[in-house]
């Protein structure tokens, strides 16, 4: 029975350690505090949305536009999809997160931050390939019931 277990605890970390959505981790590998990754189907009733926690906001990868307009504090729309800016004008944030099968090149993804901008965006670098600029969606699921079809 102890054998089971031990193999059933190993199957289970193991994927957890290739999740896609985390463990963020900080440059000692330790777990990033207050990083957190998940996808909208945890809090919302759509699928299709991944929200990552980071500083004391929310962001959101929303390739469908499911949110609706997000806009920041002066009322400037933010939009998901490539980033505007080059990545070396960029502050790595340190905090990174590797996910993949056993046996393969895992696939490592970096938040960085532009200090300019108070935050309206995190910039996820995946494998130094592409970056992507997740805006600010602090208020979370959509309020209205069309965007959420």
């Amino acid at each position: 029975m102890r054998r089971v277990l031990m193999v059933a605890m190993g199957l289970v970390l193991s994927a957890c350690a290739s999740s896609q959505h985390g463990p963020w981790v900080d440059g000692n590998d330790r777990i990033a505090n207050g990083v957190n990754e998940y996808p909208s189907q945890f809090i919302c009733d759509e699928k299709g949305v991944t929200f990552l926690e980071f500083g004391d906001h929310r962001f959101a990868s929303d390739p469908l536009g499911l949110l609706g307009p997000l806009t920041n504090d002066s009322g400037e729309e933010l939009r998901f999809g490539p980033a505007e800016l080059p990545l070396e004008k960029l502050y790595s944030s340190g905090i990174t997160h590797s996910y993949g099968l056993p046996g393969e090149d895992p696939n490592v993804r970096e938040i960085y931050v532009d200090l300019e901008t108070d935050l309206d965006y995190v910039y996820v670098a995946i494998n130094d390939d592409r970056v992507e600029q997740w805006p600010r969606a602090d208020l979370g699921c959509p309020t209205d019931p069309d965007l959420a079809k």
